[in-house]
């Protein structure tokens, strides 16, 4: 009884180690997972290709799965269960890291997902999933040391109770059959132990998510654990029925099924390979394999391979070799040199324009007196350049030099180069691991801007010396002027520059500006607003442009102040010679032309107004007798005091004319024959008061005849005067009647 309970407590231990190595193992797939994911995250990133999402999908599909597989496993430890809720709490953390930065690369912001991963947080937080399960490990490597020496010691009390059993028994007479008794029990113990260990170890091939298979040494599949169907898609019969090396690929096969005979001969284990299977899909996924020999001694022995799905990192370490190259070449393309230094001033990289004037080759150690060989010299030419102020010493320093820095440096031909220069410190976990620099030839740069100021300078001189104002508007906005434009509105070009250009102008004239200058290089007139708020005629003309690409709209205005003056002055003139050609240069009153011409307007007015209109014609009496009897010149005076009378008697709108000598007429309008005795009365009572008061030796005597224009009637200026005259003569010779019976 004392060697079945000691079997019964070996059996226990053992359960014990292999509880033991399923946490163990458990614990290890947890954080391959976790490491499956963010390879996936890393594969994804930098190639934005899908495929490389499906570890990070299984990881998240499966990880509930594995955290509940370690809680149970550690259930009865409570210091197990409290590293297990970390392990799940920082998982969960990493799995929303993961998440983030792929979804900002799913809506194009990878520039701020690789932001995230720069940061290294999901860094910290792997270190601390692999501190928190590196503990779990050691606590369990620590019960497995215990169990294994309690197993030990109950084989070896089990071994010493058997021994004392033996030599009782010889000394009894049933020692036969108790012998038989032993030997059944010992093999249902054995049995059992057995059946629990196979059953543990099972336990922890089909739980595990690494593909576990055995191989005979023809390469044929004894052995396949259920993982897979998930990872080939095929069944565990599937498996079982291909034809050795079948699934491996063609380039591979061979190699792959030599390497299980040596693995099998030699009864040593293989290195790790990298290899690919083919899915029942067709297609060919990479696997990482360790190859072992089994511990069986038959002829017929194999291998068990724990492989691993390895495609997501093979295509990730496949996209970054290619991300590497097409950056070497960009590299080697770029118009820019570009120079790496780690932290000890060490040459990492020079691209093919850097090494036409970089001294040092990658590998080779640049001296803090740099600036000897090639002669630095600051942009002057002359004056050397502080070697301890370059842009890779700076970075080195940990500055950022991203203001360039501008110097001339000879070059490898002994050509003197001028160059513009950024850098950058380089870090890796927190730490400077090196700089980065930048550099761009800017020779051609600097001759063009030389180039481009002289001619600036030329065109400013030419501006300013116009004797027109000039401005350069853009999008309604004032760029730019000269003086004259400056001079013409009273104001400096600083205050002018960045006003809207038609508040320039006088109120009333900016739409007609506004329209003139949208579509047309017409010249035109305008009214500029002054400073001091008085307005300048102008002269304005604009014309369509490109400045820096943007169109912009050049305008030239010209002070016409004297040019107004000068059109005023000659329609002044102008006016003058025409009243002149239209006066009676004695009277002041119209003469002949000018009665006939503007008499024929008033009088088309009326027709057109149809209303009534008188044309009186007056003769000064005895003319001849005044400048006979008192001479010409108070002759001049009675025509003078005549056209004065006239003037009095008639209103402002009536048209007073001398026609000549001593003929007089006047044209009034809105007047009709029921006025003319009224005007008879007025000129009258005139006359009589001259006569009574001017103290001239002679007396005014007139005679005068109306023509009254009757609406309707024909308007005919000529006809008017006829019957006006004729009527005159008819009370003129009346007049003579009264005077000869006087």
């Amino acid at each position: 009884m004392f060697s079945y309970s000691s079997a019964r407590r070996y059996v226990r231990s053992q359960a014990a180690v292999h509880h033991t190595l399923s946490v163990q193992q458990t614990i290890a797939q947890t954080l391959s997972l976790l490491k499956d994911a963010e390879t996936g995250q890393r594969g994804y990133l930098l190639t934005t290709d899908p495929r490389f999402l499906e570890p990070y999908s299984r990881a998240v599909q499966a990880l509930d799965g594995q955290i509940d597989a370690l809680k149970h496993l550690t259930r009865d430890d409570a210091r197990q269960t409290q590293n297990v809720l970390t392990i799940e709490r920082i998982g969960a953390e990493k799995l929303a890291e993961l998440a983030l930065t792929i979804e900002l690369s799913q809506r194009e912001q990878r520039a701020d997902a690789l932001t995230i991963v720069h940061e290294g947080r999901g860094r910290r937080l792997m270190d601390a999933l692999r501190t928190e399960t590196s503990r779990m490990l050691a606590l369990e490597a620590a019960e497995l040391v215990q169990h294994e020496r309690a197993a030990d010691a109950v084989h070896g009390r089990t071994v010493v109770a058997l021994v004392l059993g033996m030599l009782l028994a010889l000394g009894v007479i049933s020692a036969g059959m108790w012998t038989d008794h032993r030997n059944a029990l010992e093999a249902r113990v054995h049995a059992e132990q057995l059946r629990t260990s196979e059953t543990a170890y099972r336990m922890l091939a089909e739980s595990a998510s690494d593909l576990i298979s055995v191989l005979r040494a023809d390469g044929s599949v004894v052995y396949a654990s259920p993982s897979c169907v998930s990872l080939l898609g095929y069944s565990v019969d599937e498996m079982l029925a291909h034809a050795p090396g079948e699934l491996l690929h063609d380039d591979e096969r061979t190699r792959w099924m030599e390497l299980l005979r040596e693995v099998v001969s030699s009864g040593k284990p293989a290195e790790r390979q990298l290899h690919r299977l083919r899915t029942k899909r067709g297609e060919y996924l990479w696997f990482e394999s360790d190859i072992h020999p089994t511990t069986d001694d038959t002829p017929d022995r194999g291998v068990h391979i724990t492989s691993r799905d390895a495609n997501a990192r093979k295509l990730a370490q496949d996209a970054l070799r290619t991300q590497t190259t097409h950056l070497q070449s960009i590299l080697e393309s770029m118009g820019d040199g570009v120079v790496v230094l780690n932290n000890e001033r060490r040459v990492v990289l020079v691209n093919a324009p850097a090494r036409e004037y970089f001294r040092q080759a990658p590998g080779e150690l640049v001296p803090v007196e740099w600036t000897t060989q090639p002669r630095a010299r600051l942009t002057d030419g002359l004056s050397p350049f502080p070697a301890n102020e370059g842009p890779l010493t700076r970075a080195l320093r940990g500055e950022v030099c991203e203001e360039p820095v501008e110097l001339t440096m000879y070059d490898l031909y002994d050509r003197q180069r001028h160059l513009s220069i950024v850098a950058r410190p380089m870090y890796e976990h927190g730490q400077l691991a090196g700089c980065v620099a930048i550099s761009r030839d800017i020779g051609r740069q600097i001759e063009a801007a030389r180039d481009l100021a002289e001619s600036e300078e030329r065109c400013r001189i030419l501006a300013e010396s116009s004797f027109e104002g000039m401005a350069i508007i853009q999008t309604g906005v004032v760029i730019d002027t000269n003086a004259a434009f400056g001079d013409a509105l009273g104001r400096n070009r600083s205050e002018i520059i960045g006003s809207v250009g038609l508040q320039l102008f006088a109120q009333d004239d900016r739409e007609h500006v506004d329209e003139m200058l949208s579509d047309s290089e017409r010249v035109f007139e305008a009214h500029l607003l002054r400073a001091d708020g008085r307005q300048l005629p102008a002269e304005v003309r604009g014309r369509s442009a490109k400045f820096k690409g943007e169109p912009v709209r050049i305008i030239a205005v010209r002070d016409i102040t004297a040019k107004r003056q000068r059109e005023a002055e000659l329609k002044w003139q102008s006016e003058k010679l025409l009243e002149m050609s239209l006066r009676d240069e004695l009277t002041g009153l119209y003469n002949r032309r000018g009665f006939h011409e503007l008499a024929g307007h008033q009088l088309r007015g009326a027709s057109r107004a149809q209303r009534p209109a008188c044309l009186f014609f007056v003769d000064l009496n005895d003319m001849k007798a005044i400048n006979d009897g008192v001479g010409h010149e108070a002759g001049d005076r009675a025509i003078v005091a005549t056209a004065r009378v006239l003037s009095k008697v008639f209103r402002d709108s009536d048209l007073v004319a001398r026609l000549g000598g001593d003929e007089f007429a006047v044209f009034a309008p809105e007047c009709g024959s029921n006025d003319i005795a009224a005007v008879r009365a007025r000129l009258s009572k005139a006359v009589d008061s001259f006569n009574t008061s001017s103290g001239e030796p002679f007396r005014l005597a007139m005679s005068i005849g109306a023509a009254v224009y009757a609406p309707g009637a024909s308007a005919n200026l000529e006809t008017l005067i006829a019957e006006a005259d004729a009527k005159m003569y008819d009370e003129k010779a009346v007049q003579r009647k009264r005077t000869s019976f006087a």
